[in-house]
């Protein structure tokens, strides 16, 4: 990473590593985005980009959502069919109040 400074000076200030695995499928997932190194994934070979196998970081980028959109919409659904279920008890209750209300009048 290279800081520049007001008076337009520049100035290397740190390097990022990067990882590299023999099999990414060997991870084991930790949480969300972490992972640890297995006897299945291979020790980590420690490195900096655009070098060696290491890919590359490119500046003032996005990178691509990793959401899977099947499961998030899936997952929409059901809470939507829990909502109705509970929207329609909460009807059927009322319904309820209302005839004991006119039974005991």
């Amino acid at each position: 990473m290279i800081g520049t400074y007001s008076d337009g000076t520049t100035k290397e200030l740190y390097q990022i590593a990067m990882a590299n695995f023999a099999n990414y499928d060997g991870l084991k997932t930790v949480s969300d985005g972490l992972y640890l190194s297995t006897i299945n994934s291979g020790e980590a070979v420690i490195g900096v980009p655009n070098s060696g196998q290491m890919g590359s970081i490119t500046a003032q980028s996005l990178e691509m959502s990793n959401v899977d959109l099947t499961t998030e919409l899936a997952n929409l659904v059901t809470a939507q069919r829990a909502y109705q279920a509970c929207a329609k008890l909460f009807t059927t209750a009322d319904e309820i109040m209302q005839t004991t209300v006119q039974l005991k009048s």
